[in-house]
């Protein structure tokens, strides 16, 4: 079993990443239905946009990542769920 779990979401090429410190609440309101806590981080690669980066907590993280990514895609964002050992 992994023993961290996080999922990413694409932010709108839009999002003024130097004035704000929150995702959209859209995001938010998912990661928050989902029963997890709403801190973030911000990521960037190179050209690609940002990224917000939700660290998912629980036994059932894997199940609850995949549910939350999922859900952001229903959206219309990109999203992925990361394991990592």
């Amino acid at each position: 079993m992994a023993s961290t779990v996080h999922v990413q979401v694409t932010l709108a090429d839009d999002l003024d990443i130097e004035r704000t410190t929150y995702a959209p609440p859209e995001i938010l309101a998912v990661v928050a239905a989902a029963g997890q806590p709403t801190d973030h981080g911000f990521t960037k690669h190179a050209d690609r946009p940002w990224r917000a980066t939700f660290q998912i907590r629980g036994e059932d993280r894997i199940e609850v990542a995949r549910a939350i990514e999922g859900r952001f895609r229903e959206l219309g964002y990109e999203a992925d769920a990361v394991f990592s050992p």
